[in-house]
């Protein structure tokens, strides 16, 4: 049944081929990991099809970098390769199952951009602590993120928790307070990075007031 799921999932092929890191951790752990640039042919949201410099064989796990610039994102996927085949004397082409899989939303990101490292002009990388005040049923709970970066359009945040799409958030630095709705949210480890459209279109300005 999960087999046809996944099959299901729209697969987008890549017009602009694209380069990621592979980290692939060596059999003995004491050794230092190995890292290379492979290419992404198509992606979906639990898979992936990748051009890779050196063999690899069936099963063996490895840990994908993808860098979305315009996004403001940098995250791993762990990708067990369920299927390889030839495609040189030192390279193969590898078919992976990921985890976690990656949003639908930034998946759509991706495939519009046809690439990954496009920057939008009016993204900004930040590092900027802000309170959070979460709505729950009865009472607001108060909390700390990470500001990563903002634009026009929202704001990238980590948190130590996740988050719902379409929750709404407020965000407090220093005495500016903007309103914020959950769009995508990725797993780190132990943190969460949480992509959030302003739900006011003088956010930017003001926020941008607020860092200076």
């Amino acid at each position: 049944m999960s087999n046809v799921a996944e099959r299901a999932q729209p697969r987008y092929e890549i017009e602009e081929s694209f380069s990621v890191e592979l980290v692939i951790e060596p059999d003995d752990h004491r050794a230092e990991p190995i890292r290379l640039a492979a290419t992404v042919l198509n992606l979906s949201t639990s898979g992936a099809k990748l051009a890779v410099p050196m063999a690899l064989e069936r099963d063996r796990t490895v840990r994908i970098q993808l860098v979305v610039d315009r996004l403001g994102l940098s995250f791993y996927l762990s990708a067990r390769v369920c299927w390889a085949a030839p495609a040189g004397t030192e390279a193969s082409v590898v078919g992976c199952q990921l985890s976690p899989p990656i949003p639908d939303g930034i998946l759509k990101h991706i495939a519009q951009g046809g690439r990954l490292n496009r920057r939008d002009q009016d993204r900004r990388p930040v590092e900027a602590t802000v309170a959070i005040a979460r709505h729950g049923a009865r009472i607001w709970s108060r909390e700390q993120g990470l500001l990563r970066n903002y634009a026009a359009g929202g704001v990238c945040l980590e948190t130590g928790k996740s988050a719902a799409l379409g929750e709404k958030f407020q965000i407090r630095l220093n005495s500016t307070q903007l309103g914020i709705v959950v769009r995508w949210v990725i797993q780190q480890d132990d943190r969460y990075l949480l992509g959030c459209e302003n739900e006011d279109t003088a956010s930017y300005s003001l926020l941008e007031a607020a860092l200076a």
